[in-house]
């Protein structure tokens, strides 16, 4: 919260930060600490959530007029969030081709007796 001068800080905006500072910390860890098969679960769930934010936030700036100074502030959030979702697009689709590119294991092989 250094961005922001303390008179422009209400206790809205604090809890709001908050709640996304916890949400990407959830995504972290449960990314961080997940197998092989569950991580990119997990990154598709961020890539929806991150493509969710930045929607959301397009949507939010076709609301404001250009002339509000609310709409530069705004502008400038997306330049920081919408590279996590386009990073995060790059590694789901690497993460498909590269699934896509290894063959399949071959069945088990009955014990023999």
């Amino acid at each position: 919260m250094n961005a922001v001068p303390d008179s422009m800080m209400s206790s809205e905006l604090r809890y709001l930060i908050r709640i996304f500072g916890a949400r990407a910390l959830a995504l972290g860890i449960g990314y961080l600490t997940s197998d092989e098969r569950n991580r990119r679960r997990w990154q598709r769930i961020g890539l929806m959530v991150d493509t969710l934010d930045n929607v959301n936030a397009a949507l939010e700036l076709r609301s404001l007029g250009r002339d509000d100074p609310r709409f530069r502030t705004l502008l400038r959030l997306v330049a920081v969030t919408g590279p996590y979702a386009a990073l995060g697009a790059v590694g789901a689709i690497s993460s498909l081709n590269s699934t896509a590119q290894t063959p399949p294991s071959p069945p088990p092989t009955p014990a023999l007796r």
